[in-house]
């Protein structure tokens, strides 16, 4: 059994490729994806913070019509409805959510904060954290970090070998993020990202597929303890 899933993780790995710039496939995405303007400012970026959000960005790129499981989210009762009531609650939502998802399409820039996100220790080798996200599975993973408590939706970074190391060349630096660590200090760890796209990864797993572009330690008062930003 181990050795079967080992050559079918294989086989999958083997297939993801690299686009032009670095930016590896993701399983079931196009290897053409549209990639961010990296001087496009901070303010241009969106903060997500509600499920609504999250399930527009998904339809407006996915092509998908609304599922019933982004009506319910949006709108738990529709979920105790009768056919009629369903039609009738589904008639009022509808344009409002097409109009969100024409916006999600021309807003693509956004920013959250990585609940999961976490920093390993100080590597000497890499003279870097690791960034302990759910965010940094491998792309032939299913399972990837998410936005807004939505768990039915993946966010799927294309290029996390951007930031599976956040450098912090000046060990004098590193040792005092190192000691915060080391007295228990859980950062709050900020993603600014570019939506690629959304897919349904093979098959199954809805996605979002993001460029990460910046990602930012924050101390408890809100100040940036360490910054990467794609090169």
């Amino acid at each position: 059994m181990k050795r079967t899933f080992a050559l079918f993780l294989a086989v999958v790995l083997a297939a993801c490729s690299k686009s032009p710039g670095g930016v590896s496939a993701v399983p079931g995405a196009a290897s053409n994806l549209p990639t961010a303007d990296l001087s496009t400012p901070d303010s241009a970026y969106v903060p997500v913070t509600q499920a609504r959000q999250v399930w527009v960005m998904y339809d407006a790129l996915s092509g998908d019509k609304p599922s019933d499981m982004m009506l319910w989210a949006i709108d738990p009762s529709l979920m105790g409805a009768d056919p009629f009531e369903k039609k009738d609650k589904v008639a009022q939502l509808l344009p409002q959510l097409h109009a969100e998802m024409a916006t999600a399409k021309d807003h693509r820039y956004i920013v959250w904060v990585d609940h999961s996100g976490r920093l390993a220790p100080y590597n000497f080798d890499h003279h870097a954290f690791g960034f302990a996200s759910a965010l940094m599975n491998p792309p032939a993973m299913v399972t990837h970090g998410q936005i807004a408590g939505v768990s039915l939706i993946d966010v799927a970074p294309t290029n996390t070998a951007a930031f599976e190391w956040l450098r912090v060349p000046d060990e004098t630096q590193a040792r005092a993020i190192q000691a915060r660590l080391s007295a228990g200090w859980i950062p709050q760890v900020k993603v600014w990202a570019y939506v690629q796209g959304a897919t349904k990864v093979k098959g199954i797993t809805q996605a979002l597929l993001v460029q990460i572009t910046k990602v930012q330690v924050l101390d408890p008062q809100g100040q940036v303890v360490l910054e990467q930003t794609q090169k």
